[in-house]
């Protein structure tokens, strides 16, 4: 009856999470109407990592707050951790298909008679993607052992130890984030949203390292 229960709800996770990514997509196709849909593929599938990373690395802190300690298994942030990996690697691949393209090159990269000059928009497509590369590099590691067995074999504090890599992978994904915001000269509303989703989560963490002594 409980594991029951339990696949009952881990499923309607699964199924929310899926809506809000195709509801990103939507969201894409109405926001940038010229793209294709590869182009709104790569925009919702970055968006929905990012939102997600964030309410992972949100609920332990705020756990923390409202019970006084932070449960290391969590069937939401598990769940939402599938779901981080699966677009990280949608998104790379569309991604990297997008923006490798002579299109794109020609649109957002070689073009200095708009905003910021030729030069630094190519570092900012050499930093963002080496930024989103490292980051999924490390993003593979704690994703790699999110399983009861490796919580198991490694024992609660290593583990956690381990998990901890995701703060670094996802301040490598904001950044890699606004790299490609500003390369693409986004709208100012989505800059902020990610410079405030950034912010709040490494804020949220910073209390919680203080709270905790560290």
């Amino acid at each position: 009856m409980g594991g029951a229960l339990i696949l009952s709800a881990r499923a309607r996770h699964h199924l929310l999470l899926f809506l809000s990514g195709a509801g990103l997509y939507l969201l894409a196709m109405l926001l940038v109407p010229d793209d294709g849909p590869r182009d709104h593929l790569s925009i919702a599938t970055a968006w929905h990592c990012l939102l997600l990373f964030g309410g992972v690395l949100l609920i332990g802190p705020l756990e923390q707050r409202k019970a006084g300690f932070r449960p290391v298994n969590h069937y939401w942030r598990r769940d939402m951790g599938i779901w981080i990996a699966l677009t990280a690697i949608v998104h790379f691949f569309v991604a990297t298909e997008v923006s490798m393209s002579q299109v794109y090159l020609g649109a957002f990269v070689n073009v200095s008679d708009v905003g910021i000059g030729i030069e630094w928009r190519n570092r900012l497509f050499s930093w963002g993607s080496i930024g989103g590369t490292l980051a999924g590099i490390l993003l593979l590691i704690p994703f790699a052992i999110s399983s009861d067995r490796a919580l198991r074999a490694l024992g609660k504090q290593r583990w956690r130890k381990v998990q901890w890599l995701a703060y670094p992978a996802f301040l490598l994904t904001a950044l890699h984030g606004f790299a490609f915001q500003l390369l693409e000269s986004r709208n100012v509303i989505l800059l902020a949203v990610l410079v405030g989703l950034s912010l709040g989560v490494i804020g949220m963490r910073m209390v919680y390292r203080r709270s905790q002594g560290r």
